[in-house]
């Protein structure tokens, strides 16, 4: 491994000898400043009492014995042709080569006085403890260069005991410290390896734990792109025809209605069809709902909302449904709570809460509470089955249902949670939830106070007449583009239908259309927004909508980009009119 490489990998786990190797790397900046003011005070001490001739080279042999051996182990780090180990052997002579320069010193020693003496066994006591802590006690660097040192100095204080003063007693004493001296210090050298390499194992331990949860992480970032692209083609592929039913069944329904002949039979025939294809249109509209919030999407549009006024409406929308299943549904509510929020994605919200409470409740009521604090808080609670404690997570992810291990329709499809949790996150609500099996659900929401001025305005929207009407209908599928066809003219409309982009711009230029229907997904990787931008080339200022089965979060995402309303398939009749309606009023703007 070379320098280069010891300095790209220092994310990853690293053997024990590429970490002394990258520690005999960093101390070579490190080290060489207090070594060489150690060399020059020994130097000066030994200077006075010896020849300087001999002091002067001693000292430029051991200077150059320092930087010689710091671009010896630079360039030794730098050559991938060497193996980790003969570079570890490399570094261990070139310190014991130190060490024995270092000692070299001693020859003047005889000649000191006891001031000069002791000056340099404390500055060889500072180099040696440096080496001992800057190496993280690895021995074959650290026993020599002690042993060696620390063993000279013992010894030449009790051969050659400076000759001044009294108590030469104390020169033994002193010689057997630096003994024991030696001693700690080989047993302190050891201890920090031994905590040197286990944080190295533990390293090496949190990196390989690190490594398998990125795999696992990328893996089920994976799995979730695929579930998500399986969703988008599902659903597209279940709304075209769901869509082609509920217009024609809209179809028969508005010209049943408006025969001479009214046949109660087929109203009642049509009337459980229109109640089917709601069913399973309000499960495609839970898989739309996941996709738009994982796309982005969304974009909560904040204001002052009065959260009594949702509550009582959701109240009366959903009052038949609990009367149905024997439910009460009542509510306690102040005058008025003003929240700062989106009105339209708290009412979603709440009404997947509500609608879950029923499902899931047999006898009893539900209790939609509302107070405020510093915030506005919402509680939303039943008499049902529970949720277990170690369920409670659960619930809020994708297709979980708790107690319908035989998947029964009436019970949807396990997205509503999973939608309040996401929309809690995109609006800033904090949502709590308190179970117990056998004693209900309460789901607690903290909105944000809102203004306590709360004003509503209540606009008349203008009616238009669809009499006559000219819509350019776009679409590539042949049963849509004929259902969505009897529908129109149901209505009283001129229907011009295309099934490709040339078609279309050509009846643009020929027929002046008032209206455009466009399908986003066309045949041949085509787009209904390329047919739209041709349209509107010819009619700049034309009103549009755009319908789609699409729920990939990089179509939705395409289609939030343009200048038309965008429909869901399947849609409804009351939904396709109001759309119309609002298309007209708005003009190209959508």
């Amino acid at each position: 491994m070379s320098d280069s490489s010891l300095r790209n990998k220092q994310t990853m786990p690293r053997s024990l000898e590429q970490e002394f190797l990258v520690l005999s790397r960093n101390n070579l900046r490190r080290n060489p400043l207090p070594v060489f003011i150690g060399l020059i005070v020994i130097a000066t001490a030994a200077i006075g009492d010896s020849s300087a001739g001999w002091v002067l080279a001693w000292l430029t042999l051991s200077i150059l014995a320092l930087f010689g051996r710091a671009w010896c182990i630079r360039y030794v780090l730098r050559q991938d042709r060497y193996r980790e180990a003969q570079r570890l052997r490399f570094i261990y002579w070139l310190s014991f080569a130190n060490a024995v320069i270092l000692c070299l010193s001693l020859f003047f020693f005889p000649n000191m006085s006891v001031v000069d003496a002791v000056l340099v066994t404390l500055v060889m006591g500072y180099l040696v403890i440096g080496v001992v802590i800057t190496n993280a006690g690895f021995m074959k660097a650290t026993a020599p260069y002690v042993t060696l040192v620390l063993s000279s100095l013992a010894l030449m204080w009790s051969v050659f005991p400076p000759s001044e003063g009294q108590g030469v007693w104390k020169v033994y004493v002193l010689s057997s410290f630096l003994v024991f001296m030696n001693y700690a210090l080989l047993s302190i050298s050891k201890e920090i390896n031994h905590l040197f390499r286990n944080s190295v194992e533990m390293r090496q331990k949190y990196a390989d734990i690190n490594h398998r949860l990125s795999e696992t992480l990328g893996e089920s970032q994976a799995a979730n792109a695929a579930k998500t692209r399986f969703l988008a083609a599902a659903s597209h592929d279940l709304r075209q025809p769901v869509h082609t039913l509920s217009l024609l069944t809209a179809a028969l329904i508005s010209r049943n209605a408006t025969s001479d002949n009214n046949d109660e039979r087929i109203t009642e025939i049509t009337g459980t069809m229109d109640k089917a294809l709601h069913s399973l249109a309000v499960q495609l509209d839970s898989l739309l709902d996941i996709s738009k919030l994982d796309a982005g999407i969304v974009t909560p549009n904040l204001s002052d909302t009065d959260v009594t006024a949702t509550v009582r409406r959701l109240k009366s929308e959903f009052l038949p449904f609990a009367t149905e299943k024997g439910l009460t549904i009542q509510i306690e509510t102040p005058d008025r709570a003003p929240a700062y929020t989106d009105p339209t994605l708290l009412e979603r919200l709440l009404r997947n809460l509500l609608a879950n409470a029923i499902k899931y409740t047999e006898a009893g009521s539900v209790v939609i509470s509302v107070w405020c604090e510093d915030d506005v808080i919402v509680s939303v609670k039943d008499t049902g089955i529970g949720i277990a404690k170690d369920q409670q997570k659960l619930v809020f992810e994708e297709f979980y249902q708790v107690d319908n291990p035989h998947r029964d329709r009436s019970k949807g499809l396990g997205l509503g949670l999973s939608i309040v949790s996401r929309l809690c996150t995109l609006l800033d609500i904090r949502l709590t939830l308190r179970s117990a099996v056998g004693h209900g659900t309460e789901f607690i929401l903290h909105l944000n106070r809102g203004s306590d001025t709360l004003t509503q305005a209540h606009a008349n929207k203008p009616s238009y007449s669809f009499n006559r009407l000219r819509v350019l209908v776009v679409d590539d599928e042949t049963d849509i583009l004929l259902a969505t066809q009897v529908y129109l003219e149901a209505l009283d409309c001129v229907v011009l239908p295309a099934e490709t982009i040339e078609e279309a711009i050509q009846i643009a230029k020929t027929d002046s259309p008032e209206l455009a229907i466009v399908d986003l997904r066309l045949r041949d990787h085509t787009s209904g927004i390329d047919a739209l931008q041709g349209i509107r080339s010819i009619h700049p200022n034309i009103p549009a909508i755009l319908v789609t089965g699409d729920t990939a979060p990089d179509r939705l995402q395409e289609a939030s980009q343009a200048r038309a309303k965008l429909l869901h398939k399947p849609i409804y009749s009351e939904q396709l009119q109001t759309a119309i309606r609002n298309a007209l009023q708005n003009g190209a703007a959508g």
